[in-house]
Order: C-alpha cells, then sequence, then structure tokens
C-alpha cells in the first residue's frame, strides 16, 4: 500500500515566499496528488493562471494524452483558464488533487451540440491547444475559429484538395495536399492567425496525401494512390524509409498516440491499424483481429483521433458514424449516427479539444462542421 503523500513546503526560486508573485522570472513548485496516493511534482510561474498548470501538466507527460481536473484541499475546483491560481489560494507549496477525466459518457451525447455552415467540402481540421480550430477547404482555402467557433480569418492556400493537418514541436504547421502532391510547411502568427508558406515536403506528381502526423522530427504522410505511409524529416526534407509492409489500402487520416503508436486509417481495408512508433510493427487493429461482425465493424474510416480520455474516435465514413474504440480494440460505441452522409467520395476528419473534450467534425460533403461535447461520466 502505498503512503499518503505529504505536502512539501518547497520556496520559488530565486526569490523570497513574500515576494515571488510579484518578481518577474520566479517558479513555484506543486504538489499533485494523483487518486490513490501517488504524488508528483510540477513547476510553473509565480503568477501562473490555471491554464499555465494544465500546460505544465501536458508539457511534463504526467498525465500523458489524458485531460484532468484539478482541486484544492478545500476542494475547490480549479476553473477558468485565465483565472490566476493564487484566487484559489495555491502558492508555493500547495497540495492539489488530479483527477484523470480517463472517460467520456458517449452514450448519453444526444448528438451534435451545434453545426457550423462554412466553405464548401471542409476537410482536414485541427484544434489548437488554445481552442483555435483551423478548417481546410476542397478548392484551396483556410479558415480560423476562435474557441467559440467564431470565424476569424479565411485565405487562400497554395494548392487544391488541402487534407489533414497538424502543428509540429517548432510551431509550423503542416497541411496534406492530395492534388497538388505534397506537403505544405507553414509558418503561423498566433496573432494574427495568418499563415505563410515556407517549403514543401515530399512534393512529386502522382502523389496523393490524406493524412499527416509528426512525431519529434519525423513527418507521416499517407500516400492514398501508392498504398503507404511516408516518412520525411522536419529538418531537412530528407525522404526517410517508407512503412509500406502492412498491405495497406488507400490510407487516409493518421495520428500520433502519446509517442508509442502511429494510428493509421486504413480506409480500403476497413480498419484501423496502430502501429509501434519505432518499429512499425503492427500492434493490434481496429476492430480487433476476429471480431464478431457486429456494431463493431468499419466500412471505409477515413480518419482517428484520440480524446482526453484515450478513447480512440474513427469516422466511420460507409456507416455514417462515429465509432469509440478502447486502444486494447474493444468497441465501446456509436456517436452521431446519421449526422454525416456518405456520398461515395466523402473524406470527413475530426479534431479533439484536449481541454474542454469538445469534438470537430468536417461534414464534408454536408458543407458544414459538427461539433459534439461527450459528457464526463460518473
Amino acid at each position: 500500500m502505498e503512503k499518503p503523500c505529504a505536502a512539501s513546503s518547497v520556496e520559488p526560486q530565486g526569490a523570497d515566499t513574500d515576494t515571488a508573485a510579484g518578481t518577474a522570472g520566479a517558479t513555484i513548485k506543486l504538489t499533485l496528488r494523483r487518486l490513490g496516493g501517488s504524488c508528483v511534482e510540477v513547476e510553473v510561474g509565480a503568477s501562473a493562471c490555471v491554464r499555465d498548470l494544465h500546460d505544465a501538466i501536458q508539457q511534463s507527460g504526467i498525465a500523458g494524452l489524458l485531460g484532468v481536473m484539478l482541486a484544492t484541499d478545500t476542494g475547490a475546483m480549479l476553473k477558468g483558464d485565465d483565472v490566476p491560481l493564487a484566487e484559489f489560494g495555491v502558492s508555493a507549496g500547495s497540495m492539489l488533487t488530479m483527477v484523470t477525466n480517463r472517460a467520456r459518457d458517449y452514450d448519453r451525447a444526444s448528438g451534435q451540440t451545434r453545426t457550423i455552415a462554412c466553405e464548401r467540402y471542409p476537410a482536414g481540421i485541427h484544434i489548437a491547444k488554445d481552442g483555435i480550430t483551423l478548417v481546410a477547404h476542397y478548392y484551396g482555402s483556410l479558415s480560423v475559429y476562435d474557441a467559440s467557433f467564431r470565424l476569424l480569418r479565411t485565405q487562400s492556400l497554395p494548392g487544391r484538395s488541402p487534407d489533414q493537418m497538424v502543428f509540429a514541436a517548432t510551431g509550423e504547421l503542416l497541411i496534406a495536399f492530395a492534388e497538388s502532391s505534397g506537403i505544405g510547411v507553414f509558418n503561423y502568427d498566433p496573432q494574427s492567425h495568418e499563415i505563410t508558406m515556407q517549403r514543401w515536403l515530399g512534393r512529386q506528381p502522382g502523389r496523393r496525401y490524406e493524412g499527416i502526423a509528426v512525431s519529434g522530427s519525423r513527418v507521416f504522410a499517407s500516400d492514398y494512390n501508392h498504398n503507404r505511409v511516408r516518412v520525411f524529416s522536419l529538418a531537412n526534407g530528407a525522404s526517410l524509409p517508407d512503412i509500406d509492409h502492412l498491405s495497406l489500402r488507400r490510407p487516409c487520416g493518421l495520428d500520433v498516440i502519446d509517442d508509442r503508436l502511429l494510428a493509421v486509417a486504413d480506409r480500403g481495408n476497413d480498419r484501423v491499424v496502430l502501429l509501434d512508433l519505432e518499429t512499425f510493427e503492427v500492434v493490434r487493429q481496429l476492430p480487433s483481429e476476429g471480431a464478431e461482425s457486429g456494431k463493431g465493424q468499419l466500412r471505409s474510416p477515413n480518419d482517428v483521433t484520440v480524446d482526453s480520455g484515450g478513447n480512440l474516435l474513427v469516422m466511420d465514413t460507409g456507416n455514417e458514424r462515429i465509432a469509440v474504440f478502447r486502444e486494447d480494440g474493444a468497441f465501446v460505441t456509436t456517436v452521431m449516427k446519421g449526422d454525416f452522409k456518405d456520398h461515395g467520395n466523402t473524406f470527413c476528419y475530426m479534431a479533439c479539444n484536449l481541454q474542454t473534450g469538445a469534438i470537430a467534425v468536417s461534414n464534408n460533403d454536408e458543407h458544414s462542421i459538427s461539433i459534439f461535447a461527450p459528457l464526463f461520466g460518473d
């Protein structure tokens, strides 16, 4: 049995406790107690707000991809991203209880929370850490929405059929282009939300990039026409060995899970495969091999992403729904059945806000963005 952890009194580095909050650059250490008794420490600025603490938790890897709720020793929940920690009585040496959001109650999600009309044929969609949502459209435009999904700006892109996109650790925005046969690398200005073309990766006639994911300095791009995943160096654009041993058929959306796994929506084989990120060997597939036919079977899955509870969400195009699985391959449930329409050449993508739990889907042939927010389980 683990020993209960005791709160430690840690002085701010480089400043007296009484003056730390007003000293530029001062930091404080906090103790986070997981349910079950184990403790970890995290360091934030002395004048940090709630968002800063959540960011520090994510960057430290304490919770992996899992979202957390935080409570003080009095039971008060830390709410409001911009609220200073001091307003909750949090200071150097404070102990907080950290509750991991391991699951969402998708069975209680009655349907989409909101529908936003947009330009024609939205495809790639991505939600940044600050809640900014980017949506790419088939005819070569990018729309940017704030955390409340109010349109901020729209600008042209240097090619048609932009599909999945992702931010790299460098802050660069990467977009997979199908018809332009390349991966665009853009500089993104977080103030104006304007993007500027920097360079192309992997541009070659005949390649059709539908999905993209990044892990460290490696860029993974699904080549729909050649049934493989291309791998590139983000730093210098060099081609690395392809992932071409899996008998993929029309691979689409990709996602990196906790820097351990690469998830591939294998559209033509009606499955999602999870690959070891180092060996590229198959760890498992969704649905599990040998699973009985039924609710967990997929038809033309186009995208896969992970939510704040570690569940895998699959854009199950042919079945016109989102299918929810656990990482072990077990099917959980169906959500938003019938909210999507498969027109035979439909390419919907998904994004999850790991802070709020909101899930946004580019409802491709319906020319809209569908948003829903599943509830936490009890």
